[in-house]
């Protein structure tokens, strides 16, 4: 299944509208991203595991960033949600989607990306069983 299929088959066309500029904002930021349908949604890598896009009860969809818990969420906008490493952008409407601060967050997603890289480490349960099984 690709994400153009996983959109098309959401039943809200809300929701279907927000993933579809969602996909597009972060491909369109992050042209070098590989996108592909993970544990049953949209699911963004560049460089390690960065992001995915999670439908919601109430019409919306959340932006979830896998190592959220290290960016700035200077606007307050990031939500845990009982999340140990990951924190959400939820989205109810277009005009939230394109506000500045979502593409903000794409893009320091993107810088904590390549500093882990960099560093040699990630966050977060992922990093853990990876650096556990190399031992």
């Amino acid at each position: 299944m690709t994400i153009q299929d996983y959109i098309f088959s959401l039943e809200n066309p809300q929701q279907a509208e927000l993933m579809d500029g969602a996909h597009n904002l972060i491909e369109s930021l992050v042209p070098q991203i590989k996108a592909s349908i993970k544990w049953k949604v949209p699911y963004y890598e560049y460089v390690k595991h960065m992001c995915y896009l999670t439908p919601q009860k109430n019409g919306g969809i959340e932006l979830c960033f896998v190592h959220g818990k290290l960016f700035s969420n200077e606007h307050g906008l990031l939500q845990a949600k009982d999340r140990k490493y990951v924190r959400g952008l939820q989205i109810n409407s277009l005009e939230e989607l394109y506000q500045d601060v979502v593409a903000e967050t794409i893009v320091e997603a993107v810088t904590i990306n390549e500093e882990l890289e960099r560093s040699g480490e990630g966050s977060g349960w992922y990093s853990q069983v990876h650096r556990k099984k190399k031992k």
